[in-house]
């Protein structure tokens, strides 16, 4: 169970993320949760970048953003794996849109590092079966490539 400092980041993360994508002109179905099979609900594309924000200690101005030190590009590789390789239906262009107007195929690289990260760093591996775990994903069968 998490303890409320940890929820509080969360949500602090989450609202943070909805005002500054609303003030840029970004669509705001992408903080919507869609329904998935089984009548269950997945993920936002902001929850998942939430918890990835939260796990590497970033705004999610600095997830958005432009940095490319090691830190932020594996905290956005994990939001880009989280939001394509773990079940949720977003496009790669969708993704794109809401980690901050990037590139279809930016989110490509992005999950193709990811893939790589998860089996080359341990560290990454547990953020990946903790974000699968906080919102009930599966592994995605769909190769990466789609969109």
């Amino acid at each position: 169970m998490t303890d409320m400092s940890t929820s509080t980041a969360f949500w602090q993360a989450f609202w943070s993320l909805f005002d500054a994508a609303i003030a840029h002109g970004v669509d705001p179905s992408v903080f919507t949760p869609c329904a998935a099979e089984g009548g269950k609900t997945r993920p936002s594309p902001s929850g998942v970048m939430a918890f990835a924000a939260e796990f590497y200690d970033i705004s999610m101005v600095e997830l958005c953003g432009q940095r490319r030190d090691q830190h932020a590009v594996e905290a956005r590789a994990l939001a880009a794996w989280g939001l394509r390789r773990a079940g949720t239906p977003w496009s790669l262009t969708a993704i794109g849109r809401a980690m901050g107007g990037r590139d279809h195929t930016t989110i490509i690289n992005l999950v193709r590092r990811a893939d790589h990260f998860r089996e080359a760093s341990p560290r990454f591996a547990g953020a990946c079966a903790d974000l699968k775990a906080r919102f009930h994903l599966a592994e995605e069968k769909t190769p990466c490539l789609q969109h």
